[in-house]
């Protein structure tokens, strides 16, 4: 299966199309192109930055309970399908927080 999953994304590079690809940790790896879009597509969100999120943001830390979770903007999901049941957060540095279901953090963008 894993050799399967290499050559179709070896072919889908070689046609010179950027698709997001799911890894089996279920991440959802951004093209800068992605990453850039999806900024700017948060810029009028209206989300209140968590004041304090007690962990460390990284990819893979489990965010706990407390952190208040928002539902991705649908502008997003036109953008990478693959985060159609992820949430985030924004961080009190600006920072936006991509969740997981299974409340993992999957991406941190700047």
């Amino acid at each position: 299966m894993r050799k399967l999953t290499l050559v179709t994304i070896a072919a889908l590079l070689a046609a010179g199309m950027a698709a997001p690809v799911v890894a089996q940790d279920a991440t959802v790896e951004l093209s800068p192109d992605q990453q850039t879009t999806i900024i700017q597509d948060f810029s009028g969100d209206d989300v209140v930055p968590a004041p304090s999120v007690g962990f460390d943001v990284v990819t893979g830390a489990v965010v706990p309970d407390t952190v208040e979770l928002h539902p991705l903007p649908e502008k997003i999901i036109k953008v990478v399908p693959g985060y159609s049941s992820y949430e985030y957060f924004r961080t009190s540095d600006g920072r936006i927080v991509i969740v997981s279901p299974e409340k993992k953090v999957i991406n941190v963008l700047q």
